[in-house]
């Protein structure tokens, strides 16, 4: 009995302590915050489409997530839940048949008891060009219209960093408010920004000036788990609230309520439930800050009622080094997107030209779909690779359903314009065979045409007139792909120009404009020279002004492919093999072609034109001769183009979408990622506003000017701080060996059924005085 009492009063008097000290932190608490009232928790689930489930199987699980949102809000009075995004949403709606369900949701939805971010998903922005940037937010726009709700927020998660081009695209969009839960894992990877604490939320301003007001979760979209321990026992989370209030306090935040995202990847609202248990209790004793389950939009919206215009305001770009994703691992997927989006708003031009020319039924649907295929296609997941999770037919599942995404958009929109063109022309009235050619520009253009022929016509003699000059126009034929190539000149914009086929009874003769000897190919604006040993460039000469273009004091060769292997971030070059040079000389163009035996860069071609300013080269690399390495230890190859430019005085800007980027820092946010950088088209160097050059890429985005790769933890990702002006276009990254459930380590095919070879094309031009866009 002695025994059993003394057990009894030792568990008496550990409760009572307990009690004590649970008092103590109570009563600390509420003291603790004098100025933060309350605290907006906003729950939700994070999408990573591959990363945690194969894509299908994410389907349904975005199904099964919402249908527990619904039921949760409709059994808790106080729950509140926000659907990430528009993909989440319309797949909930594609899956959903009873009709009283989806009126339930919406409902809840104008109700304000649940929120949808109004972009389609968690994009990689720094890809976004100047259309689709602003097609995100169409399908939030077609379900206000539809159901009668309407949409404040655009909320993307993980992501450490966006493009400057999002807030004016949010702010011309009728959408207010930004909300972002970044990736600090490793110090945001290199990424992120350092705009402090207390400076929340602000208002992100746009090239153009306007803005939106943005709230970032440093703690990432998991704070409410991790750092407030929301849904842990109710003795952490009111411990965890203490630092977490303290950190508040200490950064001197200067307004009465902040807001925490309480998430995880894919999770439904179990947790969520138990957080709100917590926070009612933590209400009910007095307790301070006032915990309150909200959506975005309805911290936003207290802020800017109590607030008004007190928010400091920032400008500029922190787009991160995860937007060099795609081009990393997917290269064929992103050479077949760049193609689609850039070629959809011409066939989008065309088709609103047929509708108005012909009356032709618009093809709004076709359009549509293939934005949303692309936008899926650039979630910021390139593929299933949660390491350990997945078997490999997960695997192989998840890449093959994301492949298709871009095969299918670049297919989709190659069947439209050719339909669309055909239907444009079909009125146009000709007398003999003819060449239409079309400027969806707005302005007036000269460039190259290269067209096919039937094996009949081009075998035969004939002049190619110009209808609106009756002048003949110089052309040089291909016969290895039946081509015939042109310079097309002056083409009206949103126009055509005609280009009749006249035959002949022999072949027309024209004088060689461009001429290739040897190792060196020249017009009147360029000499190139090219090293017989490798078949790099040895020297650029611009005739104009007798300056050579080529670094020649580097130790990269201009146009030398190079490898970057993670394990040690250096560099080494790439062996060329046996090199044989071919040279074709002509009246439109001129080129050397190298090929290389017994190398991964199996073949490049130098091109000049006769009225043309500029230097095309064209490079080919045989993807599976690069070899393997481990998913997490890859191997990076870039293509380097030493310029003979003084970096001291060279600013390099990069096009983006609506703006031009300088990369040395202006125009960022503070402590913005700096390394890498993206362009839509192209980048330009200039020296000193006295002489620039600018590079035009088709099938790749991402570039640096650093020879040197960091960890992505390295605070030098922030500086920018390049040795010279040597130009590192990205190709792509080797990372096949993964590790399934099933079958161990295996060699992966992140691109199936696609070619083996790669194709990279950039042109070149220079020219003398400022930068000018």
């Amino acid at each position: 009995m002695i025994n059993g009492r003394s057990v009894f009063v030792f568990v008496l008097i550990a409760v009572i302590v307990t009690g004590i000290i649970g008092a103590i932190v109570m009563h600390f608490l509420s003291q603790a915050s004098p100025r933060i009232k309350r605290v907006y928790v906003v729950f939700t689930s994070h999408i990573d489409t591959g990363f945690d489930r194969p894509m299908d199987e994410m389907e349904r699980r975005c199904k099964s997530i919402i249908d527990d949102a619904i039921n949760k809000c409709l059994t808790y009075s106080d729950f509140h839940w926000t659907i990430e995004n528009m993909w989440q949403l319309e797949t909930w709606l594609s899956m959903t048949t009873k009709q009283e369900e989806v009126k339930q949701l919406f409902r809840l939805i104008a109700d304000g008891k649940i929120e949808v971010g109004a972009a389609w998903d968690d994009v990689y922005t720094g890809f976004l060009g100047y259309e689709d940037i602003n097609r995100l937010f169409y399908p939030a726009k077609r379900i206000e219209e539809t159901y009668n709700v309407s949409f404040n927020t655009v909320i993307m998660d993980d992501l450490p960093g966006y493009s400057w081009a999002l807030p004016q695209a949010l702010n011309r969009s009728g959408l207010k408010y930004f909300l972002t839960g970044i990736n600090c894992l490793n110090d945001y990877w290199g990424s992120g920004t350092s705009i402090p604490l207390k400076d929340l939320p602000f208002y992100w301003e746009g090239p153009d000036g306007s803005r939106v007001l943005t709230w970032i979760s440093f703690g990432s979209y998991t704070e409410g788990l991790w750092l407030w321990g929301l849904s842990l026992s109710y003795t952490e989370m009111c411990h965890k609230i203490q630092r977490a209030i303290q950190k508040w306090e200490e950064a001197k935040y200067p307004f009465d309520a902040i807001l925490v995202m309480h998430a995880h990847d894919s999770i439904n609202c179990t947790l969520a439930v138990k957080a709100l248990e917590n926070m009612r209790r933590w209400n009910a004793e007095g307790n301070t800050p006032r915990l309150i389950a909200a959506t975005p939009s309805d911290f936003f919206k207290y802020m800017e009622e109590k607030y008004g215009g007190q928010f400091k305001a920032y400008s500029g770009d922190w787009t991160s080094s995860w937007d060099a994703g795609k081009q990393s691992l997917l290269p064929r997927g992103t050479a077949m997107v760049r193609w689609a989006r850039d070629h959809l708003t011409v066939a989008e031009k065309i088709w609103s030209i047929n509708s108005l020319l012909y009356g032709e039924t618009y093809p709004s649907d076709e359009f549509n779909d293939v934005y949303r295929r692309m936008f899926t296609w650039l979630d910021h997941t390139e593929s299933a690779h949660t390491p350990d999770w997945f078997t490999r037919e997960e695997m192989e599942r998840d890449v093959r359903l994301r492949h298709k995404l871009a095969n299918i958009s670049y297919t989709k929109v190659k069947s439209l314009l050719q339909s669309g063109f055909e239907r444009l022309v079909s009125s146009v009235e000709t007398i003999r065979p003819s060449i239409l050619v079309f400027n969806p520009l707005s302005w007036s253009r000269t460039g190259l045409v290269r067209i096919r022929l039937n094996e009949t016509l081009f075998y035969r003699s004939f002049e190619l007139i110009d209808t609106e000059t009756n002048i003949s126009v110089p052309y040089q034929k291909v016969p290895e792909t039946l081509e015939i190539v042109f310079i097309a000149e002056r083409v009206p914009s949103i126009g055509y120009k005609k280009y009749e086929i006249l035959f002949t009874e022999t072949p027309p003769v024209f004088h060689e404009k461009v001429t290739a000897i040897g190792n060196i190919v020249e017009n009147d604006f360029y000499k190139v020279t090219i090293d017989a040993n490798n078949g790099y460039i040895l020297s650029i000469i611009d005739k104009k002004t007798g300056r050579e273009l080529v670094n020649q004091a580097s130790k990269s060769c201009f146009n030398q492919l190079c490898k970057l292997n993670s394990s040690g971030w250096t560099y080494s070059m790439v062996p060329t093999g046996r090199v044989s040079i071919k040279a074709v000389s002509g009246p439109v163009f001129g080129k050397l072609i190298v090929e290389r035996g017994g190398s991964p860069f199996i073949k490049s071609e130098y091109i000049l034109y006769s009225k043309l300013e500029r230097i095309d080269v064209v490079n080919y690399f045989d993807y599976v001769a690069f070899g393997s390495a481990p998913h997490y230890k890859p191997v990076y190859y870039y293509i380097a183009c030493p310029f003979n430019l003084d970096i001291r005085s060279t600013e390099v800007r990069s096009e983006r979408a609506n703006y031009f980027l300088p990369c040395s820092g202006e125009k960022h946010l503070p402590g913005a990622y700096k390394r890498l950088f993206y362009n839509q088209h192209c980048l330009d160097l200039n020296e000193g506003e006295r002489y620039g050059v600018t590079v035009s890429t088709r099938q790749t985005y991402v570039s640096t000017l650093n020879d040197k790769m960091p960890s992505r933890s390295s605070i030098s990702s922030r500086r920018w701080d390049p040795t010279e002006a040597t130009w590192l276009e990205l190709i792509c990254s080797i990372e096949d060996l993964k590790k399934t459930t099933d079958q161990g380590v295996v060699r992966f095919n992140w691109e199936p059924s696609s070619s083996p070879i790669l194709v990279s094309e950039y042109s070149i031009r220079s020219y003398q005085g400022s930068f000018n866009p």
